[in-house]
């Protein structure tokens, strides 16, 4: 999760239209897109709250060769329409926040006794988290109607790993030792 820092209301919005023959390139955007945080809210559009990704974006256009058929601007919106609705068609939202509150009632209370616990805790939890840089568009805060997990499993995950390090890393340590030496 990035730094928290006010919005200033701007959006950085792509057009990138690509036919459906050429499924492997529209493969290969969105997934670099999604990436950045972008999310789609109909097919060819592209939009991030976050302008900061401009020069990222454009990297990406143009390593894929897309630079003649793109188009992007950065502004606030207009009024016309819902941004509620937008979020939620450009980001399934409600998967991220469940996928939170999981990882949440899975790790935010978990302890892990002996070394071998925590490192079995450890790696599990690692597991869990390195797919939310992901899934999670790391919205403002301003485009948030509730108060979003996103925050507080980072706590969760950043406290537990500081706990747990040391005896993980213990354990880590005797099982290379047991294996012995390497070819």
């Amino acid at each position: 999760m990035r730094e928290r820092r006010p919005w200033d209301g701007r959006w950085l919005v792509l057009s990138v239209p690509i036919p459906e023959t050429q499924r492997q390139l529209r493969h290969r955007l969105r997934t670099r897109l999604t990436w950045l945080g972008l999310g789609s809210p109909t097919s060819g559009l592209w939009v991030t709250p976050d302008d900061t990704k401009s020069a990222a974006v454009h990297a990406a256009i143009r390593d894929l060769g897309l630079e003649e058929q793109a188009f992007a601007w950065v502004g606030p919106a207009s009024g016309i329409g819902n941004e509620g609705r937008l979020l939620e068609e450009a980001w399934n939202l409600a998967d991220v926040e469940d996928r939170y509150l999981a990882f949440l009632g899975t790790f935010e209370g978990r302890s892990a006794e002996g070394p071998r616990e925590a490192f079995v805790a450890q790696v599990e939890m690692v597991q869990e988290w390195r797919r939310f840089p992901f899934l999670d568009p790391d919205l403002p805060r301003e485009l948030l109607d509730h108060d979003w997990p996103g925050p507080r499993a980072s706590a969760a995950f950043h406290d537990r790993h500081a706990r747990w390090h040391r005896r993980a890393q213990a354990e880590w340590d005797r099982m290379d030792r047991a294996a012995g030496p390497r070819p």
